[in-house]
């Protein structure tokens, strides 16, 4: 990720000729992208054991109160569990929500919400 970074980041004076190849450009920034997110997804489904999967309790839940008699709960053994640091997942959208909940509880409820948005130019 650093890599691509450090070719896509816009510097003074004349601009690498990466950034004239039009839609090859434009390719090249998805493919990197996609590169970077199977990176991680490739971490998160071989560190399993890092991220101690198997002390979630819903799984551990659904695997002993959804099993009806006879059968097989091989699925639900294979989940990958993905850290709430992975931006987009469930966990990552729920720390998210909690967090946003946690400062509304302290500073209470907020009397006006503004979004802004800049043009550079």
């Amino acid at each position: 990720m650093c890599y691509y970074a450090y070719c896509l980041h816009v510097r003074n004076g004349p601009q690498p000729p990466l950034f004239y190849g039009g839609k090859l450009f434009q390719q090249f920034v998805v493919d990197a992208w996609a590169n970077c997110e199977q990176r991680k997804l490739n971490w998160a489904r071989t560190h399993q054991h890092t991220l101690r999967s198997e002390l979630y309790q819903g799984l551990q839940d659904a695997a002993v109160h959804d099993r009806h008699d006879g059968e097989n709960i091989g699925p639900l053994e294979c989940k990958l569990i993905l850290p709430s640091s992975h931006v987009g997942s469930p966990r990552f959208m729920t720390q998210l929500f909690q967090d946003a909940m946690a400062i509304c509880r302290h500073f209470h409820k907020p009397d006006l919400f503004l979004t802004m948005t800049a043009n550079p130019k």
